[in-house]
């Protein structure tokens, strides 16, 4: 038995003392020690003797064997201080990781539950001018969880340049008219928080700020996008594991930001079908790197990205991609 298990057998315990009613036959209780390791501390038999012979309230079993070493303690302060009643999800320890009894997911995260949409209001919404206008008005929110220190240069650098555009990524929402069910629902832009894009993706490990420029008299090469990156701990191959950051990690910073680039050049309802990187230097934590992408080529229902990651002290190339994007809207309408 390791020292958690003898620690949270040593709360039960405590706590069955803290909240008594009247007493069962039981062994003699453990002495409630700050530390498992404690002189004082006294050995166990068995978990189980301890749990099914414990003084607790007699209206209150105590905690399921089976399931109390998935239980915190938190949990188990709230259950015995509920007489019981409150207490976490039923879970099954007997297949790696465990499993819980709960509801996974909304009503909102299944597309066959989206409103009812036309096909003239999606094709009047989903354009990229529609989604450029959306998009560089909402700009990039404030991130509680923002990896970036004050004063980063190339983030000051990229917001002080007048070709460029900051935006996070957006995603279409549908809201439903409550007066008038059977009509069109509203359409509109908003500003996603997602696994690689937002306040949440940066608590996980990942902050990305975008850049858009469009094509101009300066600008000949056509539009392109450049954005500032960090990754934190949660990016980690191990985390707190003296490690680099994660391939996957590299790899969805790509993804993400050839995509966004296909989003505001032409195609808002767009989707990667075939991303090919290659990594070439390993990638730190906790340090700032530049990503530049643009367009190769484009065909009526394809376009072609390629898009680099680089030191911007010194230009150095960390990784590379070639990115294929499907334009869905072109393919649907081809289909009418």
């Amino acid at each position: 038995m390791d020292a958690d298990a003898v620690r949270m057998i040593n709360l039960v315990e405590c706590l069955a003392e803290d909240y008594p009613v009247r007493l069962v036959p039981r062994v003699r209780p453990l002495r409630c020690s700050a530390s498992p390791h404690s002189p004082t501390h006294r050995r166990v038999p068995s978990e189980k003797t301890l749990l099914t012979s414990s003084r607790v309230p007699q209206d209150v079993p105590p905690p399921p064997d089976d399931e109390l070493p998935a239980w915190s303690e938190s949990e188990v302060r709230a259950y015995f201080s509920s007489g019981g009643s409150a207490r976490p999800e039923p879970r099954d320890l007997s297949v790696p990781g465990g499993a819980r009894d709960v509801a996974f997911g909304s009503e909102r995260t299944k597309p066959e539950n989206a409103p009812r949409v036309s096909d003239a209001t999606r094709d009047a919404t989903l354009t990229s001018a529609r989604y450029r206008a959306a998009a560089f008005a909402h700009g990039v929110p404030f991130r509680a969880n923002g990896l970036f220190p004050l004063g980063d240069r190339l983030l000051t650098e990229l917001a002080a340049d007048p070709n460029l555009r900051a935006f996070q990524k957006n995603v279409l929402s549908y809201h439903e008219t409550p007066e008038s069910p059977d009509a069109d629902a509203v359409a509109s832009y908003r500003v996603a928080e997602s696994w690689a894009h937002g306040d949440g993706a940066a608590r996980a490990g990942l902050d990305l700020r975008c850049f858009y420029r469009e094509t101009s008299d300066q600008n000949k090469t056509g539009p392109s996008l450049t954005a500032a990156f960090r990754l934190g701990d949660g990016a980690a191959i191990g985390k707190f594991a003296f490690t680099n950051a994660h391939g996957g990690s590299i790899e969805t910073v790509l993804d993400e930001t050839t995509a966004e680039l296909v989003k505001c050049f032409r195609a808002p309802n767009c989707a990667t079908t075939e991303l090919r990187a290659k990594i070439l230097k390993p990638v730190a934590l906790h340090k700032t790197y530049r990503v530049d992408c643009w367009i190769a080529s484009a065909t009526q229902f394809r376009l072609r990205t390629e898009g680099k990651i680089t030191d911007p002290e010194d230009g150095t190339t960390y990784a590379t991609c070639e990115a294929t994007l499907a334009d869905l809207s072109a393919i649907e309408k081809s289909r009418r």
